[in-house]
């Protein structure tokens, strides 16, 4: 468990911009799928326009809008991996390749003890020391950002 949320909120960072991604992804999908099937026509109706608007143009700019915004989260997502294994790197408990395998490669605890060879119990006790040491890791890092 991850006593520190500031370390909580460092290592889950892609987790969350994954599910941001995926939402502007449906939305972008929602968007195609709306403009690219044909609308149904009525031929019991008179069709009036009610606005001179071409929906179009609001659909063209709205789909903009998103890939830009899921460009730039992709590119947070691509920093915020290369900053947990800069981290991860640092460390010297074996836990780290636990943190690693539990963060960047989504792996189950029960998975990730079959891949490294050790008991959950003994893996678990290395995951928690390297939880604290990156813990300090990024409290120094805090500390020397602020004096900068």
């Amino acid at each position: 468990m991850i006593k520190d949320n500031a370390t909580y909120r460092f290592l889950i960072r892609p987790r969350v911009l994954t599910r941001q991604i995926q939402k502007i992804n449906s939305e972008i999908m929602g968007l195609t799928y709306a403009f690219a099937l044909p609308k149904a026509i009525r031929y019991d109706k008179d069709n009036i326009q009610v606005s001179p608007e071409d929906p179009m143009s609001k659909y063209i700019e709205r789909k903009t809008e998103l890939e830009a915004e899921r460009k730039r989260l992709q590119r947070l997502y691509f920093e915020a991996l290369n900053d947990i294994e800069d981290k991860i790197s640092l460390l010297e408990s074996p836990g780290a390749q636990v943190i690693y395998h539990r963060f960047i490669g989504d792996s189950s605890f029960a998975e990730i003890a079959d891949m490294i060879h050790k008991s959950e119990r003994q893996m678990y006790r290395d995951y928690n020391r390297a939880l604290d040491e990156l813990s300090e890791l990024l409290k120094m890092s805090a500390d020397v950002s602020k004096c900068q």
